[in-house]
């Protein structure tokens, strides 16, 4: 019959973007999680302690002086050096 060809369903439609994305960000999320976790550490006094690395601290402190009108630099003051001379 001709007007039941458009009343089947296509199991092979692409995702919807939505779909996506939100799928992409909840498994970074869950890598997230885990990496801060796995590199966190317990210690004598039961407190559980997080670290970070050099790369993250270098970043951290050159975004704190750009979100301040610093520019992408480790020194806001003194001598200029910048932050990709760093790494």
């Amino acid at each position: 019959m001709p007007g039941t060809s458009s009343n089947k369903i296509n199991y092979y439609k692409i995702l919807p973007t939505e779909v996506v994305i939100a799928a992409i960000t909840a498994c970074f999320l869950i890598w997230a999680i885990i990496f801060v976790i796995r590199f966190s550490f317990v210690a004598l006094d039961n407190q559980r302690y997080f670290s970070l690395f050099d790369g993250a601290m270098i970043s951290m402190r050159c975004a704190w002086n750009f979100s301040h009108g610093y520019g992408l630099v480790w020194n806001r003051s003194g001598v200029r050096i910048w932050r990709g001379t760093l790494s």
